[in-house]
This record gives C-alpha cells, sequence and structure tokens, in this order.
C-alpha cells in the first residue's frame, strides 16, 4: 500500500507545482494499483487510505486523481461503496462526496443501490 500513498503525494505536488508532464503517468500508475487491489481482503483499507490521503489536500472538484478514484469506487467497489467506511469519507471530505456523486452520475448504470 505504501506505493499507492507515494504515488497519490507524487500527483499532490505534480498537482500543486503544475508538472504536467508527470500527472498523467502517475495517474495511469494509481489506477493500474487500484485495479491490482481489487477483489483483495484488503482493498477497502486501500481505498480509504488512498481517499483520506488525496482528499485532505484537494481543494476542487473533478480533478484527474479525483475522477479516477470516485468512478473507480462507483464502477469495481459497490460492497464498499454501500459501506459505513464510504459514507463516513463523504461526510469528512465533501469534496469527495461531490466526486462521489459525479461519478455516480456519469456511471449510473453502475449504481445499483448507493447508502
Amino acid at each position: 500500500m505504501q506505493d499507492l500513498l507515494i504515488s497519490v503525494h507524487l500527483y499532490a505536488l505534480a498537482d500543486k507545482y503544475n508538472i504536467s508532464i508527470i500527472r498523467e503517468p502517475i495517474i495511469q500508475s494509481i489506477q493500474s494499483k487500484l485495479l491490482n487491489y481489487e477483489g483483495d481482503e484488503d482493498g477497502d483499507l486501500h481505498l480509504k487510505a488512498v481517499v483520506k490521503a488525496h482528499y485532505e489536500k484537494a481543494t476542487s472538484v473533478g480533478g484527474p486523481l479525483g475522477t479516477l478514484v470516485a468512478t473507480h469506487i462507483v464502477i469495481n467497489c459497490s460492497r464498499f461503496m454501500e459501506g459505513n467506511e464510504c459514507m463516513q469519507l463523504i461526510m469528512t471530505y465533501s469534496t469527495f462526496g461531490a466526486d462521489m456523486a459525479l461519478a455516480a452520475l456519469l456511471n449510473a448504470e453502475f449504481v445499483v443501490c448507493w447508502g
């Protein structure tokens, strides 16, 4: 999980200092790592850690990493999305809640039940 969190923090630095040349490769790396954790018994812990790491610093809705994470959860992690931990993260990080709402609207065919 440490490599995933390092990637999230690297993305935050690249975003803050507008280093666009490395943002996309970092996003692709995070996406690949999230897919690798899919179905892992600790997958929910990884998702929770990524959400916390990103949204503690994120201030805008619809950014590339927030969109990636929220869309990944909506499409691939319905069990996590329906759980209390996800709801708690939404209540803690309003930007995450907004990204989740957008991802759910844009990927409505994957949303069976939320909440």
